[in-house]
């Protein structure tokens, strides 16, 4: 069984003094277990994302300004800690978050091995409660890497050539989708484990399927501009969710009649914006509609509807701002509890998605600088509260995740060419594989250097 220990020290970065040291042993997650496992059952062979355990599996380390849940199955990116820094096994120079392997003095010892980082004094400031080790992958950017490119599984890939539906569910061996006409409900047999990568590497498949049920709209949505894309939003409370931003109907007549415009994805300008809000039961797969709702969100002005544009995740709304600079925060059980994130920079919203266990969501934006375009992602919590990466980055595909086992497997939504939406199974790579609860908290500031020793020690159960 693998043991782990962990000691933080910290120097003056004048004159070298440690100023301060803590030690404990740390809890071990089952993550690398079910990272073997996983692939085994896969069909996988194990590859350098895996062995050494050490240098890979667990090569990476996470650093949180809140405590973790101390469980051997909590592997889980949380939302109950902020990240406040992470390395990996290299060098690093332009990250304010991330710190460098020291690779003289990290060894092999004869029964595990030691991994040193050194953060400098503009690396990892802040308030440090706990630390866990990740994969080395995810070490080196854990804001970009939380699905794993390299631990990818793309035999897993559906391409809904006969349907053209949208993927928003996948529970018990099946993929729901809405088809293209946004009311009916289809299902396929898909199982991620099912499938070897030796049967189906880089390909992908067509996915029989039935249909399951027409869902029944309110009484103000008219049927044929209701699609997929825009209004349908899978919650993790366990209903699938219709959301309008404007129910208004507006007539006019010609040659004695009468015609009606609806309007749905309209922006809104002014203040006190409406959501026309129904929800229908997913958690039982009768998929019965609920009472609707009407939701007036004071001082709020939204942007036209594209696609998540609004993210429900755990209670909670997220909606883009009208001018696209900021993301509201709504909670759905108290409406007038409504919170406002901005960007940095003058950044324009780019993208966000719902992370399923930890009741936020991963956004993206883009900016401008030295006349160059840049993207930062970052995570948004229901409190508003955020962190994001440091650097000046460049864009990357947060695609909505539509289920995870509670390990390590996701499966996860992709918009494919040609109007075929498909599903791909992947592994989260921004795990925890161990986790260490500081006593107290400790601050790094500007003028002091860091050293995270971790030692991982492979000890038989007395």
């Amino acid at each position: 069984m693998i043991k782990g220990h962990t000691k933080i020290e910290l120097f003056n970065a004048d004159t070298g003094e440690r100023e301060f040291q803590y030690e404990k042993d740390n809890l071990v997650t089952n993550a690398v277990q079910e990272l073997i496992a996983f692939q085994t059952m896969m069909g996988r062979s194990m590859n350098y994302n895996v062995f050494p355990i050490a240098k890979n599996a667990l090569g990476g380390i996470l650093l949180f300004d809140g405590k973790l849940t101390e469980d051997v199955n909590n592997t889980n990116f949380p939302t109950e800690a902020k990240l406040v820094g992470y390395a990996s096994r290299d060098t690093n120079t332009d990250d304010a978050m991330r710190g460098s392997l020291n690779a003289i003095e990290t060894h092999k010892t004869d029964t595990g091995y030691v991994s040193v980082w050194d953060f400098g004094t503009a690396q990892a400031n802040g308030t440090i409660q706990s630390v866990a080790l990740t994969s080395a992958y995810a070490g080196v950017n854990p804001f970009q890497r939380q699905v794993c490119g390299d631990f990818y599984c793309d035999m897993d890939t559906i391409e809904n050539k006969e349907h053209n539906g949208r993927p928003f569910l996948v529970q018990d061996e099946f993929v729901y989708w809405l088809n293209s006409d946004g009311v009916t409900v289809q299902r396929g047999r898909f199982d991620p484990y099912a499938v070897k990568v030796a049967d189906q590497t880089y390909g992908s498949f067509t996915l029989p399927y039935e249909t399951v049920t027409t869902l029944k709209l309110p009484d103000y949505q008219n049927f044929s501009n209701i699609g997929p894309a825009k209004y349908w939003m899978p919650g993790t409370d366990g209903y699938l969710y219709l959301i309008t931003q404007n129910n208004r109907i507006s007539s006019y007549t010609s040659y004695g009649n009468t015609y009606y415009n609806y309007y749905y994805d309209e922006g809104n300008e002014k203040n006190d914006a409406k959501l026309y809000l129904t929800k229908y039961k997913m958690s039982d797969l009768s998929f019965e509609k609920q009472p609707e709702e009407v939701i007036t969100l004071a001082g709020v002005h939204l942007a036209s509807r594209s696609d998540y544009s609004i993210v429900v995740n755990k209670g909670y709304l997220y909606a883009k701002s009208y001018d696209e600079h900021g993301i509201y925060i709504v909670n759905l059980s108290n409406p007038v509890d409504i919170k406002t994130f901005t960007f940095d920079n003058s950044g324009t919203f780019d993208g966000m998605t719902p992370m399923l266990y930890n009741g936020g969501i991963q956004y993206q934006y883009r900016y401008q600088k030295d006349g160059d375009s840049y993207y930062k992602t970052g995570f948004l919590y229901p409190d508003a509260s955020h962190s994001e990466e440091a650097v000046d980055g460049a864009a990357i595909e947060i695609p909505p995740i539509l289920h995870s086992d509670g390990k390590l497997l996701a499966t996860y939504h992709y918009d494919g060419y040609y109007d075929n939406d498909r599903i791909r199974t992947a592994l989260r790579c921004a795990y925890l594989g161990t986790i260490n609860n500081l006593s107290s908290p400790i601050t790094k500031n500007a003028s002091q250097t860091m050293k995270i020793t971790y030692t991982l020690t492979d000890k038989e159960d007395a």
